[in-house]
């Protein structure tokens, strides 16, 4: 059996490969995944614990080692203790309330 050769084309800001006939695809175009955002908690050499959000957690983690993030460069080395994902900023942002008497005590429980 001679499988064809199949041809990109474009749309306007996206790459779609025409996939149908081809064994073992999905006729259906591929769909990009929806961003992930992430609250985390990190523990501070001083101890206490830091808790933020971000959209790139790798990203956010880098910048926390080489002292970019203010809060934490006075208190460097830190360590990831816990993180979320959520799939909307304002979820990840409300997550946040971590910081709260209620959410100190959740995490105590998590951690």
């Amino acid at each position: 059996m001679e499988l064809s050769t199949r041809e990109i084309f474009f749309v306007e800001g996206s790459e779609h490969v025409d996939t149908v006939g081809v064994r073992g695809s999905s006729p259906l175009p591929r769909i990009a995944l929806a961003p992930m955002f992430y609250t985390y908690v990190l523990r501070c050499a001083d101890g206490n614990l830091y808790i933020g959000s971000a959209v790139d957690l790798r990203k956010g983690m880098k910048q926390h080692h080489r002292g970019v993030v203010t809060a934490t460069a006075y208190r460097l080395p830190v360590t990831l203790e816990y993180y979320e994902a959520c799939r909307s900023e304002s979820h990840a942002r409300k997550r946040e309330q971590l910081k709260t008497g209620f959410g100190r005590a959740y995490l105590k429980r998590r951690i």
